[in-house]
């Protein structure tokens, strides 16, 4: 699902467990945004099949928080910096409902 919003000069990787990263070069703040948007969308959208003990099938959904931190050309910050960065913005998502994309605030979305 995380493939198939991204382009092919973007790079997605598991970074542990359930949390994932995705590096996307030359692109603003703000398209990033999108970017993540339009993942947590497909992905809340998406639906796998359960069945249980009896073979019933139960449909499971799940949803995502994604932090988005960017770095224009001038950026003087390590890598480390930039996913402490998400990393915050990440569990801010988390911690004020879920189910959304956290940026910094200084980026205007219209």
């Amino acid at each position: 699902l995380i493939r198939k919003a991204l382009r092919e000069t973007d790079l997605p990787a598991r970074l542990g467990g359930e949390e994932f990263g995705v590096i996307l070069p030359e692109t603003q703040a703000e398209g990033a945004f999108w970017v993540a948007e339009r993942i947590r969308a497909a992905i809340a959208r998406h639906l796998v099949e359960y069945k249980d003990e009896a073979g019933n099938a139960i449909p499971l959904g799940c949803t995502v928080s994604i932090g988005v931190a960017g770095a224009g050309y001038d950026h003087q910050g390590t890598a480390e910096s930039l996913y402490k960065a998400a990393d915050t913005r990440l569990y801010i998502a988390k911690n004020t409902g879920r189910n959304q994309v956290s940026v910094d605030e200084i980026v205007q979305l219209h």
